[in-house]
């Protein structure tokens, strides 16, 4: 039997791993070898006891089957923290792609960051964000890894 979980992330997120890992019923497999599938894995807990299970949410992931450890049929029940976790790592996965990607398109292929960016949300299908912002928060993060040299200047009087 297949387990299936709806959850709610912020709308580009969702299109991201939608465009990069549904299948075509347009659910989120995820392959074994990410961290965001065992993160899944440790965070899955039995039902609360009011039985209360959230069918609602822009993303719905197949919950991980293990061949040993936690049961799937009792074990497939996230809570808000988990949710806020998993999409804590789907917001940090889309960040190191997109800046690897649109590195490369730099250096490599002397693409521009604007038709870049464009490009990568095509590539994804994420219509929920502008190339603009994208290229903000590019230069956010690229000025966090590498700031830039303020420059000193001199006054004359």
């Amino acid at each position: 039997m297949i387990h299936t979980v709806k959850i709610e992330l912020k709308p580009h997120l969702a299109e991201y791993l939608k465009g990069k890992f549904a299948d075509d019923k347009g659910v989120v497999r995820l392959p074994r070898r990410l961290s965001l599938y065992h993160l899944i894995c440790d965070l899955t807990a039995p039902q609360p006891a009011s039985g209360y299970r959230r069918e609602t949410g822009n993303v719905e992931l197949y919950l991980p089957h293990l061949s040993h450890g936690k049961c799937i049929d009792r074990f497939n029940y996230l809570s808000k923290a988990s949710v806020k976790a998993i999409e804590d790592s789907v917001s940090l996965m889309f960040k190191a792609e997109y800046i690897d990607y649109m590195t490369v398109c730099k250096l490599r292929h002397h693409i521009n960051y604007k038709d870049s960016a464009s490009m990568f949300l095509v590539r994804y299908g994420v219509e929920s964000i502008t190339v603009d912002a994208l290229i903000k928060s590019h230069k956010r993060l690229r000025d966090d890894i590498k700031p830039g040299v303020k420059r000193k200047y001199c006054h004359k009087n």
